[in-house]
């Protein structure tokens, strides 16, 4: 594991986003206007079985 960095420590580093319920066990992360690389990131949360 890498380590981790407190909210406010790197502004560069603190992110918003938000979190929805998709379906049965499944979750999606949305994070409008990331600081790298993108315009948004999406992250699709599935538990492992």
């Amino acid at each position: 594991m890498g380590v981790t960095i407190r909210y406010g420590t790197d502004a560069t580093h603190d992110i918003i986003g938000y979190v929805e319920r998709i379906g049965p066990r499944r979750w999606r992360w949305v994070v409008p206007s990331p600081r790298f690389e993108s315009l948004l990131d999406v992250t699709e949360l599935v538990p492992v079985e």
